[in-house]
């Protein structure tokens, strides 16, 4: 072989070299930089993508916050300008005394008028009144719509009529349970 053959044969060695470690260092680049990075991207796309749609129902959740605390003004701005005051509990005599003034201004005979146990709701306390007693079914009627009338704080749980058959043909006897909404005594006390 001669001396040209020689250097022609080693550059293109040294070419083909020069090729290799080209193309192990671009094989080392991109496996210990660039598929990191990438995989890095991914992860950050995923993250964002995240982040973006727990913005999104962080706002959504803080636009429902805002519509129900604009319901809650506009419900305690109602309940304080409601003409219905509730009476606290201990005023239970008053309040049946006023149950016997309205029966007996409506020509209804009370034979009975008897406080149930009282039960709890959210904000105000129940308390259920036993009522039976007789009368001509006419006034029966008026003592029912006076009751509704004059007191709202009130409500007819059941009511029972009957007419016996000894009595005269308008006389009905009747046993009501009215549950008497009162307020909740900020100390605790009925």
């Amino acid at each position: 072989m001669r001396l040209t053959d020689m250097r022609r044969l080693k550059g293109q060695y040294l070419i083909l070299a020069a090729t290799g470690v080209c193309a192990a260092l671009t094989a080392a680049v991109y496996i210990g930089g660039i598929r990191p990075l990438m995989g890095r991207q991914e992860d950050f796309a995923s993250r964002q993508a995240k982040i973006q749609s727990l913005q999104k129902r962080r706002n959504n959740l803080s636009a429902q916050l805002t519509a129900l605390t604009d319901k809650v003004s506009v419900a305690k701005k109602a309940l304080t300008e409601t003409p219905l005051k509730l009476q606290p509990a201990r005023k239970a005599n008053s309040r049946l005394a006023g149950l016997d003034n309205l029966a007996a201004g409506c020509d209804v005979e009370l034979d009975q008028t008897a406080l149930g146990a009282s039960m709890n709701g959210p904000e105000y306390r129940m308390i259920p009144i036993n009522l039976s007693g007789k009368a001509q079914f006419r006034n029966f009627a008026i003592f029912l719509h006076r009751l509704r009338e004059e007191c709202s704080d009130m409500a007819v749980w059941s009511m029972e009529l009957s007419r016996p058959a000894e009595e005269t043909p308008e006389q009905v006897t009747f046993r009501i349970r009215v549950i008497w909404f009162t307020a909740i005594d900020p100390d605790g006390k009925t």
